[in-house]
C-alpha cells in the first residue's frame, strides 16, 4: 500500500508539474478566444467598464 500510494503521489507532482509548464489552450483563454487576464475596456457614453467577453457577446447577438 506503501509502494501505490508513493507512485498515485508522485505520478500527481508530475501532472501538476506538466500542465504548469505545457496548459492546453483551454486554460489559456475562453470560448470566444479571449486571454483570460485581458483588461476590461471602457464604454465611451458611460464610462463603465465591461469585460471583452461580455463586448464580443453584445455584437455577436447573444
Amino acid at each position: 500500500m506503501r509502494f501505490f500510494s508513493f507512485f498515485v503521489g508522485i505520478g500527481s507532482i508530475i501532472t501538476l508539474i506538466y500542465v504548469f509548464f505545457f496548459p492546453p489552450k483551454s486554460m489559456l483563454s475562453d470560448k470566444f478566444g479571449v486571454p483570460h487576464f485581458t483588461p476590461e475596456v471602457i464604454h465611451p457614453e458611460t464610462g463603465s467598464t465591461l469585460t471583452v467577453s461580455e463586448l464580443i457577446r453584445h455584437f455577436k447577438g447573444q
